[in-house]
């Protein structure tokens, strides 16, 4: 038995004598990820050469890495509550609050068109540190949002514009920790994004049940991480019949470790590496239009790495059509919405509208 008595011993050294030793098990973990990285880019190459086959098994596994609740949805119609806010020339102005799961509101501004004829509804999503009312200017300056909602809302169909849990704290009050939310939610087997897409998807289950909205003509549009969602809103959701996503279109096969500070939790879903990152996700909107829209000089999602990430969708799904569903539009500008109409237009061709709003029609399969 030892009893701490015995001679003390002799040899000592100083802290950064072993630090290479620490440094080496340091850069064999780098090695080690990007060893598995590479493997794990392999097999999910292997597991989609079959696109388009398997879509649904692909949809369900992409609700599954993007976690709880969106592994629970069904669809039916929340608690809706209506909060009229504005009468405005043609249209009118509600605070739309939906319910998804029980004590959760979840709300966001509706801009109802007039007339009973049902109508395609667009879903504009704002990004980080925005509001739907930055969006659509009703509190203030749009920034680089360049009046997204209403010239949606200009194209004479309604809009949805849901409040997602990035505003910017300092000018729209109430604190909140995005990061701390998204942990939690993955420690229950879920993520924000997760989360966020389900509520999304919940309230367009109450607005399908309006008779004014076309439920065949849905579109989802958004700027930088509403950009992204789109996208992922569309993934998991086949009534989204087109997407618009501006100034986000880029994978973390192409950079890694950036867009990952600050609270920001993009593509860092569990196991996403394995299974589908964000080009797997664009690939399931096919046949659905899929419109890209980045600026060349934006330095926050750099274009290079967006012109990348279209190369392999293209890539990866040449030969299944003529290619014309993904449409890939640069512009010169910076991290900001499209100024000009050529973006929006092609979202209201693809569903079937004219901006005069003359109802076309489309059929669709998917």
């Amino acid at each position: 038995m030892t009893t701490g008595k015995g001679k003390k011993m002799k040899y000592r050294e100083t802290p950064l004598f072993s630090e290479r030793y620490r440094a080496e098990y340091y850069e064999g973990i780098q090695r080690v990820i990007e060893e598995r990285y590479e493997r794990a880019r392999g097999e999910r190459t292997a597991a989609w050469r079959d696109f388009p086959r398997r879509m649904e098994e692909h949809r369900r596994r992409a609700a599954m890495t993007l976690g709880w609740p969106l592994t629970e949805y069904q669809a039916g119609a929340p608690e809706a509550r209506y909060e009229l806010l504005s009468r405005e020339e043609g249209y009118s102005v509600y605070r739309l609050t939906v319910y998804p799961l029980p004590g959760l509101p979840f709300s966001g501004l509706l801009f109802l068109r007039e007339g009973d004829a049902a109508r395609p509804l667009a879903v504009a999503l704002h990004g980080n540190e925005g509001t739907p009312e930055m969006c659509a200017e009703v509190a203030g300056p749009s920034y680089n949002y360049n009046r997204m909602t209403e010239r949606l809302l200009d194209c004479g169909v309604h809009v949805y514009s849901p409040q997602t849990l990035m505003w910017k704290k300092e000018t729209w009050g109430a604190a909140y920790d995005r990061r701390g939310v998204d942990e939690a939610l993955k420690y229950l087997g879920g993520s924000v994004d997760g989360l966020e897409i389900y509520c999304v998807r919940k309230a367009l289950d109450a607005l399908c049940q309006r008779g004014d909205v076309d439920n065949g003509a849905l579109g989802a549009c958004g700027l930088s991480y509403g950009g992204l969602y789109a996208m992922l809103l569309a993934a998991v959701d086949t009534r989204v019949r087109a997407v618009l996503s501006a100034g986000r279109f880029v994978d973390s096969d192409f950079e890694k470790n950036r867009l990952r500070r600050g609270g920001d939790t993009q593509d860092v879903w569990f196991g996403s590496a394995l299974h589908l990152t964000l080009v797997e996700m664009v690939m399931l909107c096919w046949p659905r239009t899929l419109i890209v829209s980045m600026a060349r000089g934006d330095r926050l999602v750099p274009f290079e790495l967006a012109e990348k990430a279209m190369e392999e969708v293209r890539e990866r799904t040449e030969g299944v059509d003529d290619g014309s569903w993904v449409r890939f539009l640069p512009f010169e500008g910076e991290h900001e919405f499209d100024r000009s109409d050529a973006p929006i237009e092609e979202l209201m061709s693809a569903l079937g509208w004219e901006r005069k709003g003359a109802w076309r029609g489309r059929d669709f399969v998917v």
